[in-house]
């Protein structure tokens, strides 16, 4: 979607966090806890991807927003020591998922007959985890928020990606 619309992500991702940061520095919030993106990781080929990995080649332009949103974060966490934490998720997937995304998306084509685009052979890998895992890890950081520094991030992900071909064989 970010190919057809990027304008949208534009809006979204960098104008709508820029205000995020603006609100939480006007009314002195204490810690902003933002999504970021395994994304920002671009072509990176070491695995499993650490929070030390360089950063600075998103492949695509989603990616980069969200990259930027990082750099924001930092921004403010030093200019207004404006607590920041972000979650960089790996291919969130389960009940009430957004239908463009693959899980649901390839469900539905293969349910309908239809033809599946993969890229690369499908031989690039994903980390696919599933919301509850997702859903513990933020409850984690919130509990242990007050002992992290004052910007921050954590990957969060299943640990164990697949070749995405394996993904559709599965399904």
């Amino acid at each position: 979607y970010s190919l057809k619309k990027p304008e949208e992500y534009t809006k979204s991702n960098l104008v709508g966090f820029f205000n995020i940061l603006e609100c939480c520095r006007k009314y002195k919030i204490k810690h902003l806890i933002y999504a970021s993106s395994s994304s920002i990781y671009g072509g990176n080929k070491k695995l499993p991807f650490s929070e030390k990995d360089l950063t600075n080649k998103p492949i695509q332009f989603y990616a980069a927003t969200k990259l930027s949103n990082e750099l924001m974060a930092y921004s403010y966490s030093s200019l207004h020591k404006l607590k920041t934490t972000g979650l960089r998720f790996f291919t969130v997937y389960g009940p009430w998922g957004r239908p463009d995304m693959a899980f649901f998306s390839f469900t539905k084509k293969i349910l309908e007959n239809k033809f599946l685009e993969v890229y690369n052979y499908g031989n690039h890998l994903r980390d696919f985890t599933y919301i509850d895992d997702v859903v513990e890890g933020i409850k984690k950081i919130l509990f242990v928020r007050k002992n992290i520094g004052n910007f921050q991030l954590f990957n969060l992900g299943f640990g164990k990606p697949i070749k995405l071909f394996e993904f559709i064989k599965i399904l």
